[in-house]
């Protein structure tokens, strides 16, 4: 009997004793941060954006925190991928520094980029190949 009860109390300190170390998903600042209910993950570099940083004659590129993308838009710097799609503003005024590969025909929507799938008959070329509404045999 008594190894009954040793057994019956080992086991009830191990339940008692294990953690939840589930991870959970965090919204802070417009920012998606993987954090542990213990402690926060520190930024990695995914979080850093590359910019074209205005400077008396002209623009650099320079790599910012994306927590400071805002101040840098206030003094007239420019995020060449304002979507986040991964695909940049074609080269001009949307992107000075010529970074990425300016493909992007509509950098303020995630949606329409090169790598999209073109929907068809809503009047968008979703896929900025220069065609609208491509249906297989033309336009």
């Amino acid at each position: 009997m008594k190894k009954v009860n040793y057994l019956f109390i080992a086991l009830l300190i191990v339940f008692n004793c294990s953690s939840d170390n589930t991870d959970e998903l965090m919204l802070q600042e417009d920012n998606l941060i993987l954090a542990s209910k213990s402690k926060t993950t520190k930024k990695s570099k995914e979080d850093k954006v590359l910019i074209c940083h205005r400077t008396g004659s002209g623009f650099h590129t320079i790599e910012v925190s994306a927590n400071a993308l805002d101040s840098h838009y206030g003094h007239g710097d420019i995020n060449p991928d304002m979507d986040g799609d991964g695909f940049t503003a074609p080269y001009g005024s949307d992107n000075p520094c010529g970074l990425g590969d300016g493909t992007d025909c509509d950098d303020n929507n995630p949606d329409i980029n090169p790598g999209a799938t073109e929907v068809y008959s809503d009047g968008i070329d979703n896929n900025c190949d220069g065609i609208v509404d491509y249906n297989g045999g033309g336009h």
